[in-house]
C-alpha cells in the first residue's frame, strides 16, 4: 500500500471518528436542555469523558496522516493530482473542526443549577485542557 492509500486510510477512520463524535454530542444536546441534577450531571461527565478520548484517538489518526503526507511528499511517494487530494484532505479536517466547535461550545455553556456549577465548570476546563479526564 502506497503512502496515499495511507493518507486515504487514515482520513477516513478520522472522518468515522468525527462523525461518531458530534452525532452522539449532538444527540446529548437534543436530550438535555439543562443540568439541574447529579444524575444529569454524570452524564454530562459520562459525555465528556468519551469526548476527550475521541479527541485522544482524532490526535492520532490526524498526526499519522499528516506524517505520512509529509513523508510522502518529500519521497516523491506522492505527487501530481495525489498532492492536491492531500491539500483539499487537510481543508476538509479544517474545515470539519471549525463547523464542529460550535456544538461543543453549546455543551460548555448549558443551563446549570447553583449547586452544581462549580463542578460543571471544573467538567468543562478539565475538558478544553487535559488530555485526560479527571472528574
Amino acid at each position: 500500500m502506497g503512502y496515499f492509500q495511507w493518507v486515504l486510510l487514515l482520513f477516513a477512520a478520522a472522518a468515522v471518528n468525527f462523525f461518531f463524535g458530534v452525532r452522539s454530542l449532538r444527540r446529548f444536546l437534543s436530550s438535555m436542555g439543562g443540568i439541574e441534577s447529579t444524575m444529569q450531571l454524570k452524564r454530562f461527565k459520562d459525555m465528556v469523558r468519551v469526548q476527550m478520548y475521541q479527541a485522544l484517538l482524532q490526535m492520532v489518526l490526524l498526526g499519522g496522516m499528516s506524517v505520512v503526507s509529509v513523508i510522502g511528499i518529500v519521497t516523491n511517494g506522492i505527487s501530481g493530482g495525489e498532492f492536491y487530494m492531500v491539500l483539499v484532505l487537510n481543508g476538509a479536517v479544517w474545515l470539519a473542526g471549525k463547523l464542529a466547535r460550535g456544538t461543543e461550545e453549546k455543551a460548555r455553556n448549558l443551563k446549570i443549577s447553583a449547586e452544581l456549577k462549580g463542578e460543571y465548570l471544573s467538567v468543562c476546563r478539565s475538558w478544553l485542557s487535559r488530555p485526560f479526564p479527571d472528574f
